[in-house]
């Protein structure tokens, strides 16, 4: 049960991270601010 609790955990942080960053990216018409800290939250977010 907690595996699964914190599978749904680890898909929701990585979800708001990426689309997040598809926001931004989407409004300044430029990949060139993307986030280092979004990577980063991304990246521990699959460790989960």
């Amino acid at each position: 049960m907690y595996a699964e609790l914190l599978g749904y955990i680890a898909a929701f942080c990585t979800t708001v991270a990426f689309v997040s960053q598809v926001v931004k990216t989407y409004k300044s018409k430029s990949a060139a601010s993307l986030s280092l800290g979004m990577f980063l939250f991304f990246t521990g977010c699959v460790v989960l």
